[in-house]
């Protein structure tokens, strides 16, 4: 019979700790920034043009180290406004 006690340095979550959030239901996976790489492979757009619209404050950023982060709602409102533009 297989020892079922937990491994040596696994932590075992319980419910009845209160660190442990209980209703995950208000919990979002989607993602609130994108890194430039993914911001250029979503947009079509280069990474020279991004830093561009970055500098012109057209999409909204900040820096978490050195990674350069864009803030989701920046890719909301481009594509709004390439939307809003087209004939």
């Amino acid at each position: 019979m297989p020892d079922e006690r937990p491994l040596a340095g696994f932590f075992v979550f319980r419910k009845d700790k209160p660190h442990m959030p209980q209703d995950n239901s208000a919990k979002s996976t989607a993602p609130i920034t994108l890194g430039v790489n993914d911001f250029a492979a979503a947009t079509g757009l280069s990474r020279p043009t991004i830093y561009r619209m970055i500098g012109r404050g057209e999409i909204q950023s900040f820096t978490v180290g050195t990674k350069r982060l864009i803030v989701m709602d920046s890719y909301r409102e481009l594509i709004a406004r390439r939307q809003g533009s087209e004939p």
